[in-house]
């Protein structure tokens, strides 16, 4: 991530404060714990990031890189539920200085319940699977032709938000789906396999 790199390249630099880089700390839990109330409650406005610039004496563009650096961190490491571990390892193969690391890894530690919380929270997700009944029909005869023996799926889902769905299919047609789902597992299964961490 090029906003990590940079921010990186300005805490070695020297240019931040530890008591500055703390206080830059707040408005990035608030915003990624509380956005939507934070910014309806006026608790963050447009004005923030200039007014904490001023307060803490840095220069503005320095101040909004450390809070966008931070706030990506933050995010990638509850998206993915990364280990405090790796995230010092990567971090650390980046030369994130060491006296910012401790703080970064302190507010990850006490606040990561908190954060994965408000994730969840704001994630937007479809209704799930509760039950799935099904039944083999077949067609002995239609107006059309006296003998057909053609075998169809009743399948009937029952979703979370207390909805079902009744749809048929034929014999190609399932074989069609188990097939995909059979292929969606084993990516599943492949990605959740692989390092998810993509803060370099």
């Amino acid at each position: 991530e090029y906003g990590v790199r940079k921010t990186v390249k300005l805490l070695a630099s020297g240019t931040v404060t530890r008591r500055q880089f703390r206080k830059i700390c707040e408005p990035v839990l608030l915003y990624a714990e509380q956005r939507e109330e934070a910014l309806s409650s006026g608790a963050l406005n447009d004005n923030s990031m200039s007014e904490l610039a001023e307060a803490i004496e840095l220069a503005f563009d320095s101040c909004v890189t450390v809070f966008a650096g931070l706030l990506t961190i933050v995010r990638k490491v509850v998206r993915h539920n990364t280990p405090l571990d790796k995230v010092q390892r990567d971090l650390a193969e980046l030369r994130f200085p060491d006296e910012f690391l401790s703080d970064v890894l302190a507010v990850l530690k006490k606040s990561r319940d908190t954060l994965a919380d408000a994730a969840e929270r704001r994630c937007a997700a479809l209704p799930s699977l509760d039950a799935l009944t099904w039944r083999t029909d077949v067609t002995i005869s239609s107006d059309c032709m006296a003998r057909v023996l053609e075998p169809s799926l009743l399948m009937r889902v029952a979703t979370s938000d207390g909805r079902q769905r009744t749809f048929a299919c034929d014999p190609e047609q399932f074989e069609q789906l188990r097939f995909g789902v059979a292929q969606l597992l084993n990516d599943m299964n492949a990605v959740e396999s692989l390092s998810v961490l993509k803060i370099k």
